[in-house]
């Protein structure tokens, strides 16, 4: 698990209320998880591979969060009605094609300048 964690372009969290939970107290499998992932996780290099799924969130996608990733992008796929808008703005994140490109930069105005 550590290898794979470190090896991976991207890592998937698929966040559920009872995976908060387990996270938070460092429970089980999850808390091994957690343990592991926290480390990179803090790196600011390397925190953007971790990508949250949010699913099952009764109270709200944050219910679903383990504390260290609230702060981070996650995608809530709770609303199956919108699964394909969701599941389109994860492959955009994963290769790096955003849905909205910015125009290029056209030339500056010419001013004009006085000399003193």
């Amino acid at each position: 698990m550590e290898t794979g964690i470190r090896d991976s372009d991207y890592v998937l969290m698929v966040c559920t209320p009872e995976y908060a939970r387990k996270a938070n107290v460092r429970k089980g499998g999850v808390g091994v998880e957690s343990s592991i992932i926290t480390g990179e996780f803090y790196d600011d290099s390397k925190a953007s591979k971790f990508i949250a799924i949010v699913r099952r969130a009764v109270n709200g996608p944050q219910s679903c969060l383990p504390t260290y990733v609230k702060s981070r992008f996650a995608i809530d796929f709770t609303n199956d009605q919108i699964y394909k808008t969701q599941f389109d703005a994860l492959l955009r994140r994963l290769f790096r094609q955003p849905k909205y490109r910015r125009p290029d930069l056209g030339p500056p105005p010419d001013l004009g300048s006085q000399d003193i």
